[in-house]
């Protein structure tokens, strides 16, 4: 299984010398070089290879200690390996924009129902929250933001405006549309506006 797991992450990092990597070298920063996006591709991978979702959250986002810890997770969890089928597809990433006017949602004065809202859009559509931080501003304004595994999630609101506007850069499995949706529903929003963006789009070298 380590040597497997070293192509998975030599094909999703572009680095083949990664296939040498000591199974309990640190995968992250200063040890393979990963970073929470070749992170949560690598996590895509394992899942896509093995039928394991294997989330960042359950081993810790340091759960990436090393190819011996992820491959002592996987030995418990889920079927073999399927046969391996060329090289790994980048994940896609996403920017969602939703803008709307509320409705006088009591969620909007009240940051912990919001939190709890958020994270529960985000775990129906797929997604890990690793964490979050909110300030409440003196007019009764909010803004939130979430780390997701998959990227991140914000909402911020304008009371003297009625205003409410969510940003998630999705990459990896989630369904951003999903959750903005959901969130749409929640805050009662009108007169909303959903832009997607495409991200990391470039030509190749």
């Amino acid at each position: 299984m380590i040597d497997d797991l070293r192509d998975l992450l030599a094909e999703v990092t572009g680095r083949p010398a990664l296939r040498r990597l000591p199974a309990d070298r640190p995968l992250l920063r200063d040890g393979a070089g990963l970073d929470s996006v070749t992170g949560v591709q690598l996590l895509a991978a394992v899942r896509e290879r093995y039928g394991v979702d294997v989330a960042a959250e359950d081993l810790g986002l340091s759960s990436l200690d090393s190819l011996a810890s992820l491959a002592r997770f996987l030995s418990g969890h889920g079927p073999a390996p399927a046969a391996a089928a060329g090289p790994t597809a980048l994940t896609p990433k996403t920017l969602h924009l939703l803008d709307g006017r509320a409705d006088g949602s009591g969620l909007l004065a009240d940051p912990a129902g919001l939190i709890r809202e958020m994270r529960a859009a985000v775990a129906g559509a797929g997604g890990h929250v690793l964490g979050e931080r909110h300030v409440v501003f003196p007019n009764g304004a909010i803004t939130v933001v979430m780390v997701l595994a998959e990227s991140h999630l914000c909402i911020h609101t304008w009371p003297e405006e009625q205003l409410v506007a969510c940003d998630l850069f999705s990459c990896g499995a989630i369904d951003g549309g999903a959750v903005l949706t959901r969130l749409a529903g929640l805050l009662g929003l009108t007169e909303t506006r959903h832009t997607c963006i495409p991200r990391g789009d470039l030509p190749s070298r």
